[in-house]
């Protein structure tokens, strides 16, 4: 059977049940109405309860600027009354095809419905066993990657600081020499100005600095 719309399983009404993402329903529908809107309409127009019906999702993949947006994870009944209040071809399609899942699905073991691996087969067990041992080491590996990218991140940092600081120093100490050298200058200024003065003074006259 063609997969339509993406089932998975979800977590509803305090047990696991089969859910569909909102947002690929109303995809699929062609539901002209922006799909906040829609989803709030039909959730007040048919009385559904959040944990009961659908889940309200935060998007962990989002990457803009805000909080992230809203999604729905609908339980397969509210999927299916959503699509037949579509009351159109796309509609009548989606509710068929979540019927004929609900029936291939109840055929179906527990391990089977929830992509379970069978641990009671060795071959299988020793596979699983190897896989989660081969992620477990790359997550290790990823981490240390991360790890010594940061550590470069900080010394580079670092020296660009050590940079700064050593440049503004420099610029201080220059600073402060010049201001050294003109107190110097004004001081030897004065005594010129003094001994005017007594030359001055000895003549009748006084020379003043303004």
């Amino acid at each position: 059977m063609e997969d339509l719309i993406r089932i998975e399983a979800v977590i509803i009404q305090n047990g696991t049940t089969n859910g569909v993402d909102a947002k690929l329903l109303h995809e699929f529908l062609e539901v002209k109405t922006a799909f906040s809107d829609w989803i709030k309409k039909r959730i007040n127009d048919y009385n559904f309860s959040n944990e009961f019906d659908y889940l309200k999702v935060r998007d962990l993949n989002y990457s803009g600027i805000g909080q992230a947006p809203v999604n729905y994870t609908l339980s397969m009944d509210m999927a299916k009354e959503l699509s037949m209040v579509e009351r159109n071809e796309k509609g009548q399609e989606a509710r068929k095809y979540f019927i004929k899942c609900e029936k291939a699905l109840q055929g179906q073991t527990y391990l089977e419905r929830h992509n379970l691996p069978n641990f009671m087969d060795p071959a299988i067990s020793a596979r699983a066993w190897a896989e989660q041992v081969e992620l477990k080491q790359v997550a290790l590996a990823e981490r240390d990657v991360a790890v010594v990218e940061r550590d470069k991140a900080i010394k580079f940092r670092q020296r660009i600081d050590d940079k700064r600081a050593a440049s503004a120093m420099g610029t201080a100490a220059k600073y402060s020499k010049e201001n050294v050298k003109l107190r110097k200058e004004l001081e030897e200024v004065s005594d010129i100005f003094a001994q005017l003065n007594q030359f001055v003074v000895g003549r009748g006259a006084c020379l003043t600095i303004s």
